[in-house]
């Protein structure tokens, strides 16, 4: 559509918008070089009189997020965007503040990135390079501390503390993303059903605690240590082979019930199964095998761990059932 906008009533209109607007007004030209912006811009630390050639409006965007501000642009430009806006960290060098005092426009790095929203509209006639653009950056400062704690909040279990179901699924097919390798390994309490009818649900909820603290110390971090639900846990071992992670998921059953036997005195004698699985396909083929070779532990009288790929064809194919 022809809106009949000229050049000099495009510049009019940026002008007026970069005087009453508190979020940086950006113009670009056909390909998303920035040509002008409101003073908003060197408070941000990104003065365009410096540049012998324009940045693009992706070189304000942290690097890891680019390459998808540079398609928005091409998208927005193009008329074919079907997103509103792109969010984007400020790159370390734009979100770099001023050394209060010093006039002198050191930077002085944030610890925090600063996040925020760019919103591009094609201005036909505005801008060299064919039809330029007029854009919008708003901080979003405020609304994502909010927003990274509801996802932080959907991703925990909050018995424990750990990752939840959603959490370990997500983690390790990122990791299949990348073409890394490894074992999955479900892990849960024996009989913890009949334990918990026994002893009642507060005493199953610091059963499920003191194992997950258990599991912690056994396990370091990049081990994706999640709880998936009742006293089942789950977690990966990258780049093991699968009689490696056997040997590390039999030394914590060992462990666990030699602390459990020393402690048990008083109450009950408390031991766990797991059962392993190579990621050799899909991740819910690993984890259906895992879930099998868990069983079979189980069924063998617990206190022990299972590799699928270690187990006899005709054990791993059937039905089984907890």
């Amino acid at each position: 559509m022809n809106t009949g906008l000229t050049v000099d009533f495009g510049n009019a209109l940026f002008g007026m918008l970069a005087d009453i607007a508190g979020d940086v007004i950006l113009r670009t030209d056909g390909k998303g070089f920035m040509q002008a912006a409101s003073p908003g811009l060197g408070r941000l630390g990104v003065d365009l009189g410096r540049y012998l050639i324009a940045p693009h409006v992706a070189d304000l965007a942290d690097l890891r997020f680019a390459d998808d501000v540079r398609q928005y642009c091409r998208d927005a430009l193009g008329g074919t965007a079907k997103l509103d806006c792109v969010e984007f960290p400020l790159a370390r060098v734009a979100s770099a503040g001023l050394v209060p005092g010093s006039g002198a426009g050191v930077p002085e790095p944030r610890s925090e990135p600063q996040w925020f929203a760019l919103r591009l509209r094609r201005a036909p006639g505005l801008g060299g390079n064919g039809d330029g653009a007029l854009g919008m950056l708003r901080s979003i400062e405020g609304r994502r501390p909010l927003e990274d704690r509801l996802l932080a909040s959907a991703l925990t279990d909050h018995l424990t503390g750990l990752g939840n179901r959603r959490a370990y699924l997500a983690t390790v097919s990122r990791q299949l993303a990348t073409g890394a390798g490894g074992v999955v390994a479900l892990i849960d309490v024996d009989s913890f059903r009949a334990l918990n009818l026994r002893f009642g649900p507060a005493s199953g909820d610091e059963m499920i605690s003191a194992f997950a603290d258990f599991l912690r110390v056994m396990l370091p971090e990049e081990r994706c240590l999640a709880r998936l639900g009742g006293a089942r846990f789950a977690f990966f071992l990258p780049d093991d082979d699968g009689f490696a992670a056997l040997e590390k998921a039999e030394e914590i059953v060992r462990t666990f019930a030699e602390l459990s036997h020393e402690s048990a005195r008083d109450g009950p004698m408390i031991t766990a199964s797991a059962g392993l699985a190579v990621l050799d396909g899909s991740l819910d083929q690993a984890l259906a095998s895992a879930e099998r070779a868990l069983i079979l532990a189980k069924a063998s009288g617990g206190t022990r761990a299972e590799l699928a790929q270690g187990l006899p064809y005709y054990l791993t194919q059937g039905r089984l059932r907890a």
